[in-house]
């Protein structure tokens, strides 16, 4: 069972979408990092959109920007990947070092 605690009110791929999209600003770049269409970043933003129930970006057929909304979630999920990659990197480097007794004679 998963710790409720631990659980997100989103997808956590549509958000890395999003922070991707953000810093990028553009769709179609996003969509070449992740592998994916552009129309699937649009509905990954969508969907992130209508969980948060705000707009995150403001779109027309030749612009891109984020909303007020859309830079304060954008900087807080940079934020928190960011810190998930510091926590992951500080792990697997504990996990290299040596340990146990040596024992010299």
């Amino acid at each position: 069972m998963v710790n409720p605690v631990h659980e997100l009110p989103i997808s956590e791929a549509d958000a890395r979408v999003f922070v991707t999209v953000a810093e990028l600003g553009s769709f179609t770049s996003a969509a070449t990092l992740h592998a994916m269409s552009p129309s699937g970043v649009s509905k990954a933003i969508t969907r992130l959109e209508t969980a948060l129930g705000v707009r995150l970006l403001a779109r027309t057929t030749r612009s891109l920007h984020l909303t007020d909304e859309g830079m304060a979630f954008h900087e807080r999920a940079a934020r928190a990947f960011a810190l998930l990659a510091e926590a992951a990197d500080e792990a697997a480097a504990r996990a290299q070092q040596v340990a146990g007794t040596v024992r010299v004679g």
